[in-house]
């Protein structure tokens, strides 16, 4: 009976050590595609970055025109408010990404893979700056959507006076 016991608490590690190595094995197949893709991963992002860049300045040029758009000044400041969080998410994730030149052939194929290592390491870092942006984003929204009402509300205000 005791070797029946014992027998059975084998076969248990067994199982247990089968499922730790197999978690092993998805983490580092996991891994080695997080390395593979960190190239098309981080030019796709900076591409993504650059766009928002471009937006962000043009939604500050706009939003110093409230004199001629007859829109109140304090649905500008909500705009030009949640802009500072955004661009200081972006910035910071375009510092954080240009530390890498996967693209171009300097450093050699060395400097490259450590990079691309390097990239899927941080790879959770990049998801929580990617999850703060995307709050500034749904900030800038939001203050977009109330100065676009208000803009709406007024030009009919001022369309029926006539």
């Amino acid at each position: 009976m005791a070797e029946a016991l014992g027998a059975a608490g084998s076969i248990a590690g067994l199982v247990g050590l089968a499922g730790q190595i197999a978690q092993g094995v998805l983490f580092l197949h996991g891994f080695f595609s997080d390395i593979r893709d960190a190239p098309e991963e981080i030019r796709d992002l900076r591409a993504e970055l650059d766009q928002y860049r471009r937006l962000y300045e043009r939604l500050e040029k706009l939003s110093q025109l409230s004199e001629p758009c007859h829109v109140a000044d304090n649905a500008f400041d909500d705009v030009q408010a949640a802009l500072v969080p955004c661009k200081a998410w972006t910035d910071k994730l375009v510092r954080t990404i240009s530390k890498y030149s996967l693209e171009d052939g300097s450093g050699g194929r060395s400097r490259r893979l450590w990079s691309q290592i390097s990239v899927a390491i941080r790879k959770q870092r990049y998801r929580e700056y990617l999850a703060a942006l995307e709050r500034a984003k749904s900030t800038l929204i939001a203050a977009q959507t109330s100065l676009n009402t208000y803009a709406t509300v007024s030009f009919h205000a001022y369309k029926s006076t006539d």
